[in-house]
């Protein structure tokens, strides 16, 4: 019968860039936090899905927020499978659904050297902001998608 490529647990790094030495497939759990915090945030679903080629991680997020909580703050979702390459450069720029109280189009980026994306937003006209806890709700969804090197 046929065999597929088989890798082993641990990745085995190559010093031939052209060698590809690493995939994988797995779940994580993402989090949202507002400053930091989720004091009383509350999910009827929460998934994370990832597949990493080598450096490249592309991931899938759903959240559904049941209650949004108490905390304040800067909008952030945590979790990511792995800590994003320390490049000094946003690392992904991922696409973002959901209902949300925001006038523009919602964005995220992955923050260099960390396993985090910064929730914001872009005007019509433009600008752009931060999103924040004002910009959720009870019953606020997120869906994400992206990638970034890990």
């Amino acid at each position: 019968g046929l065999v597929g490529i088989i890798f082993p647990g641990t990745a085995v790094p190559s010093s031939d860039p052209n060698t590809l030495d690493d995939w994988e497939e797995g779940t994580f759990t993402p989090a949202l936090k507002f400053g930091g915090g989720s004091t009383g945030l509350t999910y009827s679903t929460q998934l994370g899905r990832y597949d990493k080629h080598g450096r490249t991680v592309f991931f899938y997020i759903t959240l559904f927020l049941s209650a949004k909580g108490s905390s304040t703050g800067a909008m952030t979702i945590t979790g990511l499978p792995f800590t994003s390459a320390n490049d000094g450069v946003y690392s992904a720029y991922p696409t973002l659904g959901g209902a949300l109280t925001l006038t523009g189009t919602p964005i995220g980026y992955v923050i260099p050297n960390a396993a985090t994306i910064t929730m914001d937003y872009m005007t019509g006209t433009g600008g752009e902001g931060g999103m924040t806890d004002a910009n959720a709700q009870n019953g606020t969804y997120f869906f994400l998608s992206g990638q970034y090197d890990g």
